[in-house]
């Protein structure tokens, strides 16, 4: 079965956006939100406009209208204090959501793409709850237990990366599809707005664009030696590139 939802999109949501119950579900509902909303407009527009204007306005309108609602959905969970970072990220999602729609020919099967979309959010919801469980013993705000095992690294984006593998894996695996969204445009965006590590230079900038590019090159050196690798049958229609950008993203983190 061909896959039907923005894989790109849900992985950079995931990565980013994973680490508490509260905002895997809200922010979830919203990257669905930008599917519909992206191959709907693909959808009307097709045939009634160039091809140059159909991509344009898929993209921009998608991109916009997303950027604003993870803006609303920023003040909604109190995070006010991240300034427009949200937003940001919430754009990049609606632009790979546009991106998904215009490349993937859905057509109008909007039954499979909110099947397949609606359970890649579930899965991200129960592992928000799981991380922001084993980050500070809570769940949706809420003290549930302290353990010994808890710690805040469950919180960073390296299991970020490692959960929007497993997760997009399984929702592959259930469609029966081979998932592809391990590539430069989910892994530039998000060592752009989360750096593993910092360089202590004078110019903050120019330490965040040198350790922005030492984790691209790890990254790109993992995505070369998984190409030329033998990986298991088991394995085929998971996107081990997230994998692996997960456990560079734990070394390049001890720096």
């Amino acid at each position: 079965m061909k896959l039907k939802f923005p894989a790109e999109a849900f992985a950079l949501g995931i990565i980013l956006f994973s680490a508490g119950m509260k905002e895997a579900f809200l922010c979830g509902v919203l990257t669905v939100w930008a599917a519909v909303l992206a191959a709907f407009l693909a959808n009307l527009l097709d045939g009634r406009v160039p091809v140059w204007s159909l991509r344009s306005s898929v993209l921009v309108m998608t991109g916009a209208f997303t950027a604003a609602a993870f803006r609303w959905a920023d003040f909604a969970l109190g995070l006010a204090d991240s300034g427009w970072a949200f937003a940001v990220s919430g754009g990049l999602v609606g632009l790979l959501a546009a991106k998904g729609a215009l490349q993937g020919g859905w057509g109008s099967d909007y039954g499979e793409l909110c099947a397949q979309s609606g359970l890649c959010w579930g899965l991200w919801v129960l592992c928000g709850a799981l991380r922001e469980f084993l980050t500070s013993g809570e769940v949706f705000g809420s003290r549930l237990a302290a353990a010994p095992f808890q710690s805040s690294a469950f919180g960073g984006a390296a299991f970020g990366f490692l959960a929007a593998g497993i997760i997009l894996g399984i929702v592959c695996a259930a469609a029966k599809g081979q998932c592809a969204a391990g590539g430069l445009l989910v892994a530039l965006p998000a060592v752009c707005l989360i750096q593993p590590f910092q360089f202590p230079l004078g110019n903050a900038l120019l330490g965040a664009a040198l350790a922005a590019g030492v984790t691209l090159v790890f990254f790109a050196s993992a995505k070369i030696t998984l190409a030329f690798s033998r990986t298991a049958p088991a394995l085929r229609r998971l996107p081990v590139e997230l994998l692996a950008m997960g456990i560079v993203w734990m070394v390049l983190g001890v720096f």
